[in-house]
Formats: C-alpha cells, structure tokens, sequence
C-alpha cells in the first residue's frame, strides 16, 4: 500500500435550499464560536489564573468545548489547510488567508460558467474573510492514491489507460478555459466509482494561476517537489501549462508503477524496461517527463495517443 503523503489536498454552483441554508448557518456558527471560544479562553486564563492553573482551566474549555460544539473527522491536512468531513460533506478550512483569497477566486471564475461544473466537486458555500475562510463542499468517496490503494491488483493495463484518459480530459478543460493547476498529484484528483461509472473531479486550486497570455512564464517554486518539472526545481523560468504536463507524466508513474517515492531517473528506467515487453504507453511517458520543457507533448495529444494504446 502507497503510504499518503499529508502535503495539500478541494469546489461553486450555488443553488441554495432552506436545508442548505440551516447547514451553513451551523457551519458559521459553529467556526464562530471555536474561534471566539479559543480567543475567550486565553484572555481568561490569562487574566484570572496563572501557571499551571490556567493551562488546567484552558485544557477543561476546550474539552468542554469539544463535546457540547461536536469536532469534524479531519480528512487531510496539508500546509494550505484541513479538510474534514461531515456525513456526505467536506470543508477545506484555511491556514493562509493570501492562499485561500486565490483559490476562492479561482474557484469564481471557473464556476461562472456551468459547463465547467463537473471539473471539481459540486460547492456548497464558499466563504472568505480577513479572519477565516472555508469552503463547504461534496464529499467523495477518495481520491486517486486511496483508490489505487483499494483497487490497484484489480485494475489492468486498459482501466488504468481509461483512468488516466478521463483525467486528462479534465485538465485539458481547465487549460481550455485558461488555468493552469500547478499541482497535479494524485490526492489532487477525487473519485466516486461504481459498478457502472467512475466520475473525476479535480481539486486544491491554491497554487493554480490564469495567466494572461499562453506563454506568459512564472518563477515562483510551487508544487509538490516529486510531482514538479525540472524548470520549476532549478528555479527556472517556466510555462505552467506544460510543468502541469510533467506533473501528469509523473502521476501516470504512479498508477501504473504504483509508487510515489521516485525520481525522475526511477520512471525512465521503468519506462526503458517495460517497453521490452510491448505497450506503447511508455514512450508517451517518457515524452512528458522530457527535461526539456519543448520537447513534452500537449495535453490534446497525450489524450489523442491515449485513445490508440
């Protein structure tokens, strides 16, 4: 089993509903209050008790705190911030408020158009503030690496080719309508599967940016460091489109190597050796992780080399 790496891994169509509502009213609320409490809770202790007492009386509030309020599950917790899950919800609760103002604007840019809705999870409620901000979202059963986790000796070689030909039609969406993710790694795309259908949405928009033109270039080092190209490691100038095709070159690894500690050395030498033994995916493979960024196919023609393997 892949161990889950815990660096960052969530979506807008608001159609609201009194159920929806009440939700969001006791989700306000209740972030309300655990802020307020904790807030309260320092200045009395401080003020009132000193030492060890006000770390015993600050321990029994928020234990008080805790049961009568109720905690989330968290679901993950990465350096952009926690999700936690309630019943068939999740919220994204933020740590930066620089990163969560970006994604949430993301997030309103690519939702204003309805036919962009089935890229990421359906958005309950989206919030932002100086002090907090969070995302109420639909829960999914996993993501990719749990998914591979649970299914992995039973998916051969033309379900994973589907898998991965699903995914990248959804980010050759996000690139059509001018977004680049900048984070594509397997906790990044979610999945509800059944017996008859699987259904994809990506997630975590907090390093993906709208460039102005297709070949404006960026030098900020984001990303996941296994899953980023080598220009963007080097601190290179790059295209983020293209770093995003490096990042799906190397996802593809996992899913078909089942892996996620590698090195770009690791997939060419895996790719070299499976080629003996036929497919013609790895080639494509070893295409999109090229080092050199012009040399990496579009994400058109990955999808279209995918259709012939």
């Amino acid at each position: 089993m892949i161990q889950k790496r815990r660096y960052s891994s969530p979506s807008l169509s608001p159609s609201y509903s009194f159920s929806s509502h009440l939700l969001f009213g006791i989700i306000d609320t209740y972030l309300l209050l655990r802020m307020f409490f904790i807030i309260f809770g320092i200045v009395w202790t401080k003020i009132f008790f000193s030492g060890i007492y006000s770390i015993i009386i600050y321990i029994l509030l928020i234990f008080i705190f805790i049961i009568i309020i109720g905690e989330y599950l968290i679901l993950n917790s990465g350096a952009d911030g926690n999700v936690y899950s309630y019943s068939k919800y999740a919220i994204k609760v933020f740590k930066k408020q620089h990163i969560s103002k970006k994604e949430c604007e993301i997030l309103r840019i690519l939702l204003k158009d309805k036919e962009n809705h089935n890229l990421v999870p359906h958005i309950y409620c989206l919030f932002s503030s100086m002090l907090f901000s969070f995302i109420l979202m639909e829960r999914y059963k996993s993501d990719l690496l749990d998914y591979l986790n649970k299914n992995f000796r039973i998916l051969n070689y033309n379900k994973k080719i589907y898998l991965l030909q699903t995914i990248c039609m959804k980010i050759e969406e996000l690139h059509k309508f001018g977004i680049a993710h900048r984070d594509i790694k397997p906790e990044n795309i979610l999945i509800n599967n059944t017996c008859d259908n699987i259904e994809i949405r990506i997630c975590d928009f907090a390093h993906a940016v709208i460039p102005s033109y297709s070949n404006e270039f960026y030098l900020d080092k984001i990303g996941t460091r296994q899953f980023n190209a080598p220009e963007i490691t080097n601190n290179k100038y790059y295209n983020p489109y293209i770093s995003d095709i490096y990042s799906l070159g190397c996802m593809f690894y996992v899913v078909f190597a089942y892996k996620m500690d590698f090195t770009r050395n690791d997939i060419i030498e895996y790719c070299d050796l499976k080629k003996e033994k036929g497919y013609n995916i790895w080639s494509l493979i070893q295409n999109m992780i090229h080092d050199n960024p012009l040399e990496r196919p579009t994400i058109k023609y990955v999808i279209e080399y995918l259709k012939k393997c």
